[in-house]
C-alpha cells in the first residue's frame, strides 16, 4: 500500500470529543501528525460532512479542530484530515502544530503506523 500522509506521526493518547450531525462521541487519538490524526472510538460511518473535533491536551487545555474524515473503519474509528476555513480554526490549528512538533522530539515518530485489526 502506498504511503499517503505528508507529515511524519507520532504515537499519542489523547482524550478526544467529535461532533457531527449525528451528535456527539467521544474517543481517543492515538496517533496523530500536524496535518491529521486517528481517532479509536466506535463510530457510525461520519458521511463528507465536517467533524469538530475538541482535543484534551496533556496540560489540561483544548483544542477545536475541524476536518474532514479520510477513512473509516467501522466499530474503530477514522481517520481525519484538518481543514481551516477561518482565521479561528487556523490559529487552532497553529497551537496543535506547536504541540506536535515538540511532541516529536520526545516521541520517535511512526515509520508505518500498524494496522489496528479486529479480535
Amino acid at each position: 500500500m502506498e504511503e499517503r500522509r505528508q507529515s511524519e506521526r507520532i504515537q499519542a493518547r489523547l482524550q478526544a470529543r467529535w461532533e457531527t450531525d449525528s451528535g456527539v462521541v467521544d474517543g481517543t487519538i492515538i496517533n496523530c501528525s500536524v496535518h491529521g490524526c486517528f481517532v479509536l472510538g466506535e463510530v457510525e460511518e461520519p458521511g463528507n460532512d465536517p467533524v469538530k473535533l475538541t482535543v484534551k491536551l496533556p496540560n489540561g487545555s483544548s483544542l477545536l479542530l475541524l476536518g474532514t474524515v479520510a477513512f473509516h473503519l467501522p466499530t474503530l474509528g477514522f481517520g481525519l484530515h484538518f481543514i481551516y476555513p477561518s482565521d479561528e480554526y487556523k490559529a487552532m490549528l497553529d497551537r496543535w502544530r506547536v504541540y506536535v512538533e515538540a511532541e516529536k522530539s520526545a516521541v520517535p515518530p511512526i515509520s508505518n503506523p500498524p494496522m489496528i485489526s479486529a479480535i
